[in-house]
């Protein structure tokens, strides 16, 4: 059975988002010009794509070739600009808190249709946002100086960390123990 069978196919849209939205929050943690913005689109692509051909979880490579084919039909693109514009439009000014409710979801979803897969979803989740913020420099001038990953995005980064470490369940720990 494919992995994607285990999924409802709204549900597997959240999944295979899900490192596509990664990608997009530390695109939004720290907004730069149309050259920046397109090296980290490119790596939203490597790290999602290309970089999951020989990952051992039968789930990342079948997301990945989801990705794969959207792209080559102009779909990742597309998913690219959904993803911006549902995140202006629902995000009341905070688009990493709406990226983060959508990556959890995708890696809960993970955790409990997936299982064996869950771990391997979230670290690729953390690597897929790493991998954009180091796609291009902050700063500096025709590519001198500058911050490779600026304190917004290590910030981004470090919330993502968080928000994915933190228990599947929705249920609040109990008083005291938090």
């Amino acid at each position: 059975m494919a992995v994607e069978e285990q999924f409802s196919p709204e549900e597997w849209q959240e999944v295979v988002s899900g490192p596509v939205d990664a990608g997009m929050m530390i695109a939004f943690a720290h907004p730069q010009g149309p050259a920046g913005l397109a090296h980290e689109m490119k790596a939203i692509y490597e790290a999602t794509v290309t970089g999951v051909i020989n990952s051992p979880s039968d789930l990342i490579r079948e997301v990945g070739a989801v990705l794969a084919k959207k792209k080559g039909e102009g779909g990742e693109a597309d998913l690219m600009k959904l993803s911006a514009q549902q995140a202006k439009d629902h995000s009341k000014g905070d688009p990493q808190s709406y990226y983060l409710g959508r990556i959890s979801q995708a890696a809960a979803l993970v955790s409990q249709k997936s299982p064996a897969d869950a771990a391997a979803y979230r670290e690729w989740l953390v690597d897929c946002a790493n991998k954009t913020a180091q796609a291009a420099k902050e700063g500096g001038f025709f590519g001198m100086g500058g911050t490779q990953v600026t304190p917004r995005e290590t910030a981004a980064i470090e919330r993502l960390k968080s928000a994915l470490d933190a228990p599947v369940a929705a249920t609040a720990p109990p008083e005291g123990t938090a």
